[in-house]
């Protein structure tokens, strides 16, 4: 069947973004859990050792604990190349429902475990829904967002992240005892039942158009717009596999790798080693002056800035300053020096959170083919779970082997690096439909235009106005004579 594009009505904008934002962030509440399990070990990991006698009731941590800890990234890693194929084959909003009982299955289960075995099976669930959150959400949000809101709308992705974390910092505080780590699990139910209600019960979550033009089912696509508040219209041509597949992959996946290579997750898993090793006196608050510079920045980022600034330049930024954040970072904890360490990793979540950690798989749903976004966002996310959960399992061995601050310097280096791929590679995404990104990207231009350009000067860029006049292309021919 032809293939149909989103296009936002001019009459009842405002209603329709107000719907979008809630559509959105009720989405988001799995993004919420994947922040509250990502840091979920950070706060409840000693209780838990000590609840269910993990390492033989001792108290200290073992084997098995740093099990408990990794497992749902673990699980993640194999949960994410499957998650986009299936997004693909049965559609983004069932997946989504799907997900939303896998949550709370996992967070059932570890509030009821009695030993390790219980605890470590409910965390590679939870780990299941978190790979599969990781693919389909952003997905879903750059399918079903009008242009001039994407980036606004991808963002709140990392700010319900950060959300997340920071509720889990905060839980942790208030502990009161060695079993409130079970009713923190009890609390993770919550949000999965919303989101699971809002799927079934509701039409706030509809089916993408695109995803059901693709499928042949265009009627059924009009009515998913009109739901999203837009209209649909016949773009010819675009149905067929775009030529700029495999540039995009290198970049959307590029992206997110060089998110991957800041060594924010395993920052953030071994916090309170890297403040501890660096001399810092209250450990636990510095940790949560962390999560929450992180949350402060996703949402200054997401209200204030992301829709101003383009995609490219915020990327760049934030791969250059995290690297001279951690570079300060690392002299910091050579001297010891536990304030000045703790202002240097603050300033290095601020500048990641200012683009590479809200925007990386942003960017990556908006460069990915519509024939192969799914997968695509997959192997995006193969490569974040992937990756992170080498460097988070080689994070102690290294420090152990070359000390915090030269681990903190070869972080500083692939930061650098990844600095010049996006500046060299990376093309501009906002403003632009997804439509138009997919011809960018199909165009004749090789992979890194500006890395040619240095070298010839008559191989100019494109025009930044090129989107809206393609646009405008595009439509008329598909209304016709």
């Amino acid at each position: 069947g032809p293939f149909v594009t989103e296009k936002s009505q001019a009459m009842g904008v405002e209603k329709g973004a107000a719907r979008a934002y809630v559509r959105t962030m009720m989405v988001d509440l799995q993004a919420v859990m994947f922040g509250y399990t990502v840091a979920w070990s950070g706060a409840t990991l000693k209780s838990i050792v000590e609840s269910v006698g993990a390492c033989g009731g001792s108290g200290k941590l073992c084997g098995t604990g740093a099990l408990i800890a990794s497992m749902s990234s673990l699980a993640a890693v194999g949960s994410a190349p499957v998650a986009g194929w299936l997004a693909d084959a049965f559609g983004r909003r069932r997946v989504l429902a799907w997900n939303a009982c896998v949550w709370i299955a996992g967070y059932a289960t570890q509030a009821a475990a009695r030993d390790a075995a219980w605890v470590l099976a409910g965390r590679a669930v939870a780990g299941v829904a978190m790979g599969t959150t990781s693919v389909v959400v952003p997905v879903y949000v750059s399918e079903t967002s009008p242009t001039e809101l994407r980036g606004k709308l991808g963002g709140l992705f990392n700010v319900a992240i950060s959300s997340g974390i920071l509720s889990v910092f905060c839980l942790g505080l208030a502990s009161a005892s060695s079993e409130w780590w079970r009713a923190m699990a009890a609390m993770g139910v919550a949000p999965p039942v919303a989101m699971l209600l809002a799927c079934c019960a509701t039409d706030l979550v509809p089916e993408t158009p695109r995803w059901l033009c693709l499928h042949g089912r265009v009627a059924e696509a009009r009515d998913a717009a009109a739901k999203l508040g837009g209209e649909l219209e016949a773009s010819p041509g675009l149905d067929k596999p775009s030529a700029g597949a495999t540039r995009a992959l290198v970049l959307g996946t590029g992206a997110v790798a060089a998110f991957v290579l800041t060594g924010n997750n395993a920052i953030q898993a071994y916090m309170d080693v890297l403040l501890a090793r660096s001399g810092a006196d209250d450990v636990a608050l510095g940790a949560a002056l962390f999560a929450a510079t992180q949350l402060a920045c996703a949402v200054l980022m997401t209200a204030l800035v992301i829709e101003r600034v383009g995609r490219r330049p915020l990327l760049i930024t934030s791969a250059a300053g995290a690297s001279l954040s951690l570079l300060a970072a690392a002299r910091a904890s050579a001297r010891r020096s536990g304030a000045s360490t703790l202002a240097a990793v603050c300033c290095f979540i601020a500048f990641v959170t200012l683009g590479l950690s809200t925007l990386s798989m942003v960017y990556a749903s908006e460069v990915f083919p519509d024939h192969i976004r799914g997968r695509a966002m997959s192997a995006a996310s193969f490569v974040f779970w992937a990756g992170s959960f080498v460097l988070v399992e080689s994070f102690l061995p290294l420090a152990n082997a070359v000390g915090i601050p030269n681990l903190l310097d070869l972080f500083a280096l692939f930061c650098a690096v990844s600095a010049l791929f996006l500046a060299f590679c990376a093309i501009e995404t906002k403003d632009r439909s997804l439509g138009d990104v997919q011809r960018r990207l199909a165009s004749p231009d090789p992979l890194c235009p500006r890395l040619r350009a240095a070298f010839d000067p008559d191989c100019p860029e494109s025009d930044p106005k090129l989107a809206s006049t393609e646009q405008t292309s595009l439509l008329q021919a598909a209304a016709g004579p």
